[in-house]
């Protein structure tokens, strides 16, 4: 059986059986704070395991960094603020004018591959269909692709992480 990944189940609630709201800006915050969550579930990096555990490496909640120019957190995970209190939740470590986004999608694809993905560790892309009309479904265009190129993306990180810190 395959592990359910957080972050797989959440992005897939966004869209299956419900409206998506694309300007609730949380809702990407939302997804993206479970990457931490199944970095810890696999437990690949003992050290980034024993600073959650520690609670010297925080999920930053409220969208907003601290002493970093930026337009804003989204989901940022670090090191805790001395003197910051955190929170543990249960259940937790850590209308178009132009074409339709699916006619967008293989442009934007090739500009995100080119432009966002050198400037990270890794970049993994979920490929899907979903409409924004009843009974608003969702389908992964390849299930087993998207979980094996995120469980890989886990591995990896989870490396980088025990070799920097």
């Amino acid at each position: 059986m395959k592990t359910a990944y957080r972050l797989l189940t959440e992005f897939r609630k966004l869209f299956d059986g419900v409206k998506y709201v694309h300007r609730a800006s949380t809702l990407g915050d939302w997804v993206a704070m479970h990457l931490y969550e199944d970095l810890v579930a696999i437990k690949r990096s003992q050290k980034l395991v024993e600073a959650v555990a520690r609670q010297d490496r925080v999920l930053n909640v409220q969208n907003q960094r601290q002493g970093v120019e930026a337009r804003r957190g989204d989901g940022t995970f670090g090191e805790l603020i001395p003197d910051s209190k955190v929170v543990i939740d249960p259940g937790y470590a850590v209308a178009r004018k132009y074409l339709h986004p699916s006619q967008e999608a293989p442009k934007a694809i090739s500009r995100l591959l080119a432009e966002a993905k050198p400037l990270f560790d890794e970049f993994v892309i979920l490929r899907y269909r979903a409409a924004n009309e009843p009974p608003y479904p969702f389908e992964w265009v390849d299930y087993q692709e998207a979980w094996l190129d995120y469980a890989a993306a886990l591995a990896r990180i989870s490396s980088l992480y025990q070799r920097r810190f």
